[in-house]
């Protein structure tokens, strides 16, 4: 047995690049080597850090140094972060390292590649306590004993011990190593990936150090190591980086990883330089070359109907974009993703730039209006971002040549056999095409030709909903805080959504405290009255923001259609089912719906017709929308009665 001490930290480009290798060393020796990592502390202070050797500005230095190991060495390390977003400092997430330790070494490592993607990945600043949380939540650590580890010392007293044994072993520099064996002999290795030294040189000085230290005895598992099987043991990985463990060679790694991308097996994020490459873990696997139709016509130019365009695009298959209205709507102005939502991002490659342009949530808390506290839960997987960055995540993506405004469908033309022939639009033309989406929203006229008697349903809870940017809020960043006045049965929400924009609702009942004036002016004066006696923070909101970027919204609901098809039309997102804004699972459903149908119909057998593949989809997404429907009815019903309710429950809806 060879036991290894690994000085790191969770900022450090360099160890970055070693860490393919080092998994490389866990495959091939795990069973003979007991791997200690710990944290050097790399950079203490953002604001006395100085480069020794550059005289450009620090953020500029570090920004182009990082880019350019980036491209060289086909790993995603995007500098921007230190021209966007300079880390402040490692510290705070290496004495965190050592609180998620005390939950166990695995754990531990999970918790530090998680930093790392954040850092490396998503542009986050992991000094911020925000972070360190929501990396803490989404590898499933307990938080009550990570916070209380990380804050009381404990931690921070661990890493401190071991900054010592660094400085007593002269270390200075990341990634560096330490072997010794029973008999405590040791060896110190201080080289790291750059022009003078390759990876691959590196890890045969790793094995030689071992195979001195031990004797010979250590011993290589003969372990199959392709590309798929390294990343069903590990993380998300580049080609290149896979290439690092892999002994194939490349071209078998890229035929590999096309083959399983292929059939769904694996999911490719596309950066500028490099691919990322990720295992699919979800039900669903979406077989590429698997189509029976080469064009579509899309109705809707919202979120659910750029969504699938994208997957149509990455596809090959053809198709046209009619939205009803002369420009993208943007009602709405934001959305909590979650689990399902997010995942369908993944599923596209899309979830690292989502992270990059959202804000991840890790709490919601509930107080009455004196502020004090009344409920409190954690949330995993809950990112709230903008309308419009969404759309433009999606929109910079699909492009817009194939987007036709002012055309709203007009009609649906049938055969003599009560099959779709045509769609005509309302400039006169008529769209023939193998196959129709429905994407087309809420009002749906799709959905109203095809269920007349599937009506919606007027509710009196409304929303007003608005926006605002304010950088002094004394607002937690990841928090999810809602105001609950059981006095007035009024609700006030607060999401902040990062770069310090957010957005706040005021739910009321229109039946007891009612507004159906849409005159901006008149709706901020029902809303400043509504605050007044709110903690000043809520009033701050409600005063400052623009009353020509707040909106009305009436709350409608509707019981789940008999089917979310006819003929060769198919409908997705609230336009197949819309659901009470309570449950935040309006743009999450339409995401997870465009997977599950997409993945059906890639696996279309040569028997089956449209109507077979959408009846399975069918199948397989009413019980979950049923169940959204029903739980957002029981959350209105809760609101009607808040004030003789004594249970809070979350006013989210999830899987």
């Amino acid at each position: 047995m060879v036991k290894l001490v690994y000085y790191t930290d969770p900022i450090c480009s360099s160890c970055w690049l070693a860490e393919p290798f080092l998994n490389k060393l866990l495959i091939e020796y795990g069973d003979d080597l007991d791997i200690e990592v710990r944290m050097g502390g790399l950079l203490e202070s953002w604001e006395y850090y100085k480069p020794s050797n550059s005289t450009k500005p620090k953020e500029l230095y570090l920004s182009e140094m990082w880019t350019s190991l980036g491209r060289k060495y086909g790993v995603i390390m995007d500098g921007k972060i230190w021209t966007d977003y300079p880390i402040q400092s490692s510290f705070p997430a290496c004495i965190a390292y050592y609180a998620a330790k005390k939950q166990g070494n695995k754990k531990a490592l999970d918790f530090l590649h998680t930093l790392r993607e954040m850092v490396f990945l998503q542009h986050k600043d992991i000094s911020n306590e925000h972070h360190v949380i929501s990396a803490a939540i989404q590898c499933k650590l307990d938080l009550g004993k990570f916070v209380t580890d990380f804050k009381s010392g404990i931690a921070e007293h661990d890493f401190k011990r071991d900054l010592i044994e660094r400085d007593i072993w002269k270390i200075n520099s990341y990634p560096s190593m330490v072997f010794y064996n029973e008999n405590f002999q040791y060896k110190k290795y201080v080289k790291h990936i750059n022009n003078n030294n390759r990876g691959e040189d590196i890890y045969k000085d790793w094995e030689d150090i071992m195979f001195e230290l031990s004797n010979g005895e250590i011993k290589k598992k003969k372990a199959e190591i392709n590309a798929i099987k390294i990343l069903e043991n590990f993380y998300g990985m580049t080609t290149t980086e896979l290439n690092s463990i892999n002994e194939e060679g490349i071209e078998k790694v890229n035929a590999d990883l096309q083959e399983s991308f292929d059939k769904g097996d694996v999911i490719k994020e596309e950066n500028t330089e490099v691919n990322y490459w990720s295992i699919n873990n979800s039900p669903y696997k979406i077989n590429k070359n698997g189509f029976k139709f080469n064009n579509a016509a899309i109705i809707g130019g919202g979120v659910c109907g750029y969504f699938l365009a994208l997957h149509l695009k990455r596809y090959k298959i053809d198709f046209k974009i009619y939205e009803k209205n002369n420009v993208l709507r943007s009602g709405g102005l934001g959305f909590l993703l979650l689990e399902n939502g997010m995942e369908a991002m993944r599923l596209l490659g899309l979830k690292n730039i989502l992270l990059k342009n959202s804000n991840t949530l890790n709490f919601f808390r509930a107080i009455n209006p004196k502020g004090q506290l009344i409920f409190t839960q954690i949330l995993e997987e809950c990112t709230a971002i903008s309308r419009e960055n969404f759309l433009k995540i999606l929109q910079d993506e699909v492009g817009n040549e194939n987007l036709y405004m002012e055309n709203q469908v007009t009609n649906i033309n049938y055969n003599s056999e009560n099959k779709i022939e045509s769609l005509s639009i309302q400039n006169g033309q008529t769209i023939t095409n193998d196959i129709y989406f429905a994407c087309d929203g809420i009002n749906s006229k799709i959905r109203t030709d095809i269920f007349p008697e599937s009506k919606l349903e007027d509710i009196d809870e409304r929303e007003i909903v608005g926006i605002l940017n304010k950088h002094d809020l004394n607002i937690p960043s990841d928090e999810f805080l809602k105001i609950i006045d059981k006095e007035n049965g009024k609700n006030m929400g607060l999401i902040p959504l990062g770069g310090g924009d957010y957005i706040w609702f005021i739910q009321f009942n229109n039946a007891t405290h009612p507004l159906n004036d849409r005159d901006p002016d008149k709706i901020k004066k029902y809303a400043l009255e509504t605050v007044k006696n709110y903690p000043k923070e809520f009033q701050n909101v409600v005063k400052h923001s623009d009353p020509n970027k707040s909106v009305l919204w009436a709350a409608k609901r509707m019981d789940l259609i008999p089917s979310f098809h006819s003929s060769n039309l198919v409908m997705a997102g609230d336009a197949a089912h819309p659901l009470i804004a309570f449950t935040s699972q309006g743009a999450n459903s339409a995401l997870e719906d465009v997977s599950c149908l997409l993945s059906l119909l890639s696996k279309q057998e040569e028997k089956q017709t449209f109507e077979d593949v959408f009846e399975k989809y069918y199948q397989l997404r009413k019980d979950q929308i049923n169940f959204y429907i029903q739980e957002g009815d029981e959350l209105v019903k809760d609101f009607f009665n808040l004030t003789n309710s004594e249970e809070l429950k979350l006013p989210i809806s999830l899987h």
